[in-house]
């Protein structure tokens, strides 16, 4: 990139996080048009390219890279509009994709690792766990056994 393309390439960063700081939630009753649609574009964006990717990715970095928005501004975002993290917000939508194929697929455990890309079966049952305190086997059985 040249000089030039750099300068602006921030200068847009800083405009948007310029707007994301006047429109703050903090201040009392602000209900600015142009905030809620830039803060509906950009969660619209991440979701729609969650729901096309996270199979594929779960790195913020690659989401923010491919909406062209910066990790704080996606982060205060969510914070603001979801009450979690950016992370731990995909992670959660993970999680809904994976819950669901447990619920309506009789792919195995390692299967549903092995299609949501995860390194090893290890590490998919450490995210699971982590984000449901419970086992996908034991999901699993309850979801089993509260629909009989």
């Amino acid at each position: 990139l040249t000089q030039f393309e750099l300068g602006v390439e921030g200068t847009l960063q800083q405009i948007l996080l310029l707007s994301v700081s006047i429109f703050d939630s903090n201040i009392p009753n602000c209900n600015h048009p142009k905030s809620d649609s830039f803060t509906e574009k950009i969660l619209r964006l991440f979701n729609e390219s969650i729901v096309e990717n996270v199979k594929n990715n779960r790195s913020v970095k690659y989401y923010c890279d491919k909406i062209g928005i910066d990790y704080g501004v996606l982060n205060k975002l969510c914070l603001s509009t979801y009450g979690v993290s950016v992370k731990n917000y995909l992670d959660l939508k993970c999680l809904h994709q994976i819950k669901y194929k447990l619920e309506t697929v009789t792919l195995s455990i390692k299967e549903i690792s092995n299609y949501f890309n995860f390194s090893d079966i290890s590490n998919f049952l450490r995210f699971f766990k982590r984000l449901t305190k419970m086992t996908a086997t034991q999901y699993r059985e309850q979801i089993f056994n509260t629909s009989n």
